[in-house]
């Protein structure tokens, strides 16, 4: 029986640091196997990973392809470069991390999600199959993997961009995860992306991984603008002044003209305003770790003191406002 081909393979120039990556087996009998490389094992200036990026492919360089896990995945030399280039040591340090956690574990259970979301550039299928096959060739115990997803997945609102694109894309995201491991799609920012949850759940089925926690913590504020509406209006004003600090982590649209732009939270009529619509949502989001790490009220008490302090008085509006939440999360999920 034909050994499938479990990789790419071939030799890499990036100036004098050499890639080496894999030949299926058979290839090798007879030989000394190879030792898996990291891609980059050194740390480099910025100046060199400008270099890097600029290499070129040698005339005679020979790729053996994968089994493809779907039609049309297809390695280049160029296509294959710029993988290297554009994950090549997120994947080293990802190996590295495996070995740390598995060391400190000590045999415990532990489980590990690889992100590579958090990108302007999209994660093409087949710059997943790269990832997965070269993880799976590092030994790390992939659960989940995060890609970055064509379409916006902005924090706390729902998902923008052409839906038939998504679920063609996703699909062959599914067939890659299935093929390298199997392990589970992640989705991260995928709270509140109720337009493609159908497609999410009929796409990936079991192999999912939907990441939602940022908008319970918006759920718990409702609790908090219903029930304690100063303290509610003195964390709008708090998060009005970090958010331009705060939103350097984050992919989102709402300006800091639109921030400022909001009127002060003025009672229960204004609850829509700050917790339904784009801009309000998104200054609470992505402020929620000074709110609850730095941020007091005018008589010197930390916000999170009084937030938990709500919510443990009305636990009964808490439990009801998650409940339709996640309800309607999961019910649009199982839809598909």
């Amino acid at each position: 029986m034909k050994e499938p081909l479990i990789a790419s393979t071939s030799q890499i120039s990036f100036g004098f640091t050499y890639v080496r990556l894999y030949r299926p087996k058979s290839l090798l009998r007879g030989k000394r196997a190879l030792r898996p490389v990291v891609f980059v094992n050194e740390t480099h200036g910025e100046g060199k990973l400008r270099r890097q990026a600029s290499w070129s492919v040698p005339s005679g360089l020979r790729i053996l392809q994968p089994a493809a896990p779907t039609a049309g995945l297809h390695f280049t030399p160029e296509l294959l470069g710029r993988a290297a280039i554009k994950y090549g040591r997120a994947i080293a340090h990802a190996a590295e991390v495996a070995k740390a956690i598995a060391k400190a574990c000590a045999g415990r259970p532990y489980e590990i999600e690889v992100s590579v979301d958090e990108t302007e550039a999209v994660t093409t299928p087949l710059e997943h199959l790269f990832c997965g096959l070269e993880l799976k060739q590092r030994n790390v115990p992939v659960v989940s993997l995060a890609p970055r997803f064509i379409g916006e997945f902005e924090k706390g609102i729902d998902y923008r961009g052409d839906f038939a694109r998504f679920e063609a894309q996703l699909r062959e995201h599914v067939a890659v995860a299935k093929y390298c491991g199997p392990y589970k799609i992640s989705v991260h920012s995928g709270s509140d992306k109720f337009s493609i949850y159908p497609i999410v759940g009929r796409v990936c089925g079991d192999l999912l991984h939907v990441k939602t926690a940022g908008t319970s913590y918006l759920e718990a504020l409702r609790v908090v603008a219903r029930t304690a509406p100063d303290l509610f209006g003195e964390i709008v004003e708090f998060c009005r002044g970090r958010f331009e600090t705060d939103r350097k982590s984050y992919h989102l649209s709402t300006t800091l003209g639109e921030i400022n732009a909001l009127r002060r939270y003025s009672g229960v009529q204004d609850e829509a305003l700050f917790l339904d619509e784009r801009v309000g949502r998104q200054l609470l989001h992505v402020t929620f770790g000074s709110v609850l790490t730095l941020g007091a009220d005018s008589k010197g008490r930390r916000f999170k003191e009084g937030i938990l302090e709500q919510l443990h008085q009305c636990a009964d509006l808490h439990l009801e406002i998650l409940e339709r939440h996640f309800t309607k999360h999961l019910s649009l999920l199982c839809k598909g």
